[in-house]
């Protein structure tokens, strides 16, 4: 058996699952979605208006408006344990994992070494709160959230012009019509960036800049090519690193085009110094 002793700080890196087993009920219990947590909505709050408002009018929230989408109860600019400030979580669950992990290191970072005060635990709770107020306002988040503004659209169907032939459909015009999860996903990011005084502007929550407008164009590029893929790619060992052109793939801050490999990613030799050659 081995002791150690005079420990400041332990790290478990757990790899590319995320697993807490390692940690009582009482630490890992920020990062549990399980419960659900329910949000407090202030009476005299109001959606902002969209083109559903005029149909829909202001619906009352549901007693039971549940928090979803990219907002992590419990847990302060995605981690930070509101509970016990001193468990702190350098993870990301985002379309853009590394990323955000850099911005939430630059952000504990400062917290640790005491460049930058945690807040107290009540302000954490009214910050995400707020952030999660925010998310509300976005139809496909809200109808994720409050079954009285679905239930209201499902009772009003007959009314929208233009609609389509499912429910299902719709919520997918709302993603595609509003902000998407990953624009709404950079909108909170920019947040921890401020926060985390990260070398990086995407702008505001309110005003994204140009920079978050490309970073999110170029993330919906590589979506779509990863859905490019099909069965007859899979059965002969192409991957969505596997393309002809990568001139549409250019450097969100350079402006440098992707090189295509030279062969099938999975052919790729480790330490090929020719493989990145144009």
């Amino acid at each position: 058996q081995t002791e150690v002793r005079d420990i400041d700080t332990i790290i478990f890196c757990t790899g590319y699952l995320p697993n807490l087993d390692m940690l009582s009920e009482e630490l890992r219990q920020a990062m549990n979605r399980d419960e659900e947590p329910e949000l407090s909505i202030p009476k005299d709050w109001r959606m902002t208006p969209n083109k559903l408002t005029q149909i829909l009018g202001d619906i009352e929230p549901d007693e039971d408006v549940q928090v979803t989408g990219p907002i992590h109860p419990g847990l302060y600019c995605d981690c930070i344990s509101i509970e016990n400030p001193r468990m702190m979580f350098m993870k990301f669950e985002f379309e853009n994992p590394l990323f955000g992990i850099d911005v939430s290191a630059w952000l504990l970072l400062r917290s640790v070494v005491g460049m930058r005060e945690i807040p107290s635990a009540e302000e954490m709770v009214q910050q995400e709160e707020h952030n999660a107020l925010l998310t509300m306002s976005n139809p496909w988040f809200r109808c994720m959230m409050d079954k009285n503004y679905f239930e209201a659209i499902d009772e009003n169907w007959e009314k929208f012009p233009d609609r389509p032939e499912s429910k299902l459909d719709l919520l997918e015009q709302f993603e595609s019509e509003y902000d998407t999860e990953a624009t709404t996903e950079i909108r909170i990011l920019t947040r921890h960036m401020q926060e985390a005084q990260y070398p990086l502007s995407l702008g505001s929550y309110d005003e994204l800049n140009e920079t978050a407008n490309s970073y999110i164009q170029f993330d919906s590029m590589t979506y779509d090519h990863r859905a490019q893929l099909t069965e007859d790619d899979a059965d002969n060992g192409r991957t969505f690193r596997d393309y002809m052109n990568g001139d549409e793939f250019r450097s969100v801050f350079t402006g440098t085009s992707a090189v295509p490999l030279k062969q099938r990613w999975l052919d790729v030799e480790a330490h090929d110094p020719t493989i990145l050659e144009p």
